[in-house]
């Protein structure tokens, strides 16, 4: 999802598609509120701690933030990059890793999910 929302398609064929798209990446089982899950909750091999079975990448999600940017769904980027600013109040020098666990925001705390690589 998040290539396509790199790529510069036709507009008559991808009529609505980018708004899909992005409306399926931010929903709860996509966005943990701190950023875009590699895997989506629900799904049977979800685990928010494993590699690539439901953890954060912050490049993948800067990626997706610049693809919704690109389609005018500002929005959506703001929600992104809010979350991702909160996360990085949580690691040392305020950097973000290369990833981190996918658990969900829960307001009023901080991101208690980190793997650090």
């Amino acid at each position: 999802m998040r290539r396509t929302l790199q790529d510069e398609l036709p507009a008559d064929r991808t009529a609505g598609l980018h708004r899909r798209i992005a409306d399926v990446l931010m929903r709860d089982d996509m966005f943990s509120g701190w950023g875009v899950r590699t895997i989506r909750r629900g799904e049977s091999r979800y685990n928010p701690m494993a590699y690539h079975n439901g953890s954060i990448w912050p490049h993948d999600t800067a990626m997706a933030a610049l693809g919704l940017a690109r389609y005018g769904l500002k929005d959506h980027v703001v929600r992104l990059c809010e979350g991702m600013f909160a996360a990085a109040q949580a690691f040392d020098l305020r950097r973000l890793p290369e990833l981190f666990c996918g658990f969900p925001r829960v307001a009023g705390e901080p991101q208690r999910a980190v793997e650090r690589r």
